[in-house]
């Protein structure tokens, strides 16, 4: 009987310890985010003149950080970013967090594509997954200093489709110290709405369109015609746009699809364009190429065996690099 009274009083005991650092949780989310939702006024202080010198620098230092990045290298990393990137606030116990990740698997070391977005916006690379018998090595991409998610969150605003809106509310967050938790709300909103979205034409340049494909398409031979294959769930009024510029066929399950002569116009649209010169992708083209270059010289209705001899070769180049 004493056990059992011993046993309820240390469990009466932790039940009330986990209820005070609840409380306490919730108090320090309230006085964290209490002074995030107050948005300051400069006021005519010394301090308000100190923050005023200080908006303005950062203002001359994000210009001047946009300024060294080119049209083509912006328009790239967005067409990246809409394919495997995130944009994520994490309301945690020392307050919000808000950080930028692009994705990339891999079985060797870190992917060329997430070296290339580092090397234009900065962050942080590291492996998040082992590979095994079924899943491949797993890379992430974190930014999350201010002025670099300044500039990353300034390039998807204005040159991504399917990310944009999400940056802007990630930058209306860091610039005008807007509530965590709206912001948490509304980036949750703006990812709902790219089921709807509308595309711009001028969004959808071939810089744009490389990024998105490095990030979510893929190229096979079948039947000795090239295909290519573009992946795009989110949002679907994405596909219907290449179709309307390449042709092709857009799938209910998200994916657009081009072969034979539409997809040789498609590759080339594209490969002057692909940032990575290591990169799975551009080493894809470059089978692609020395394949179609082969089967040309050829003829067209000559040696069909010896068609089907190369067209087996080059699906098993393709298959060796989407492996790497």
């Amino acid at each position: 009987m004493q056990k059992k009274s011993e046993s309820a009083r240390k469990k009466n005991q932790s039940q009330m310890a986990h209820a005070r650092c609840a409380a306490t949780r919730v108090e320090r989310h309230k006085r964290v985010y209490g002074e995030l939702n107050a948005t300051p006024a400069y006021g005519s202080s010394a301090l308000a003149e100190k923050w005023r010198k200080h908006d303005a620098e950062a203002n001359d230092r994000l210009a001047s950080s946009l300024e060294t990045i080119s049209q083509d290298v912006r328009q790239y990393c967005a067409g990246m970013f809409d394919g495997d990137g995130n944009i994520d606030l994490d309301l945690g116990p020392h307050g919000a967090s808000l950080s930028v990740y692009l994705y990339q698997s891999r079985d060797g070391g870190e992917p060329p594509e997430l070296l290339h977005f580092q090397s234009v916006f900065g962050g942080t690379i590291a492996c998040t997954r082992a590979s095994n018998g079924r899943w491949r090595r797993a890379w992430r991409l974190k930014i999350c200093g201010r002025l670099a998610l300044l500039v990353v969150l300034t390039v998807i605003k204005d040159h991504s489709i399917v990310k944009a809106p999400q940056a802007v509310v990630a930058l209306n967050f860091l610039l005008h110290n807007s509530s965590a938790y709206d912001c948490v709300a509304k980036l949750g909103e703006a990812k709902d709405f790219t089921a709807s979205l509308d595309v711009p034409e001028e969004r959808l340049s071939s810089p744009y369109i490389a990024g998105l494909w490095a990030a979510e398409g893929s190229v096979i031979i079948s039947k000795l015609h090239v295909q290519v294959n573009l992946s795009q769930k989110c949002c679907p009024s994405l596909l219907i746009a290449l179709r309307k510029r390449f042709r092709g066929h857009v799938s209910t399950d998200g994916k657009w699809t081009a072969a034979a002569n539409v997809a040789l116009e498609f590759l080339d649209a594209i490969r002057g364009h692909v940032k990575v010169e290591a990169s799975q992708k551009a080493n894809q083209i470059a089978v692609v190429d020395e394949y179609t270059a082969t089967i040309a010289s050829i003829g067209k209705f000559k040696d069909m065996e010896k068609k089907k001899e190369i067209a087996v070769i080059a699906k098993e180049n393709l298959k060796k690099l989407k492996k790497q």
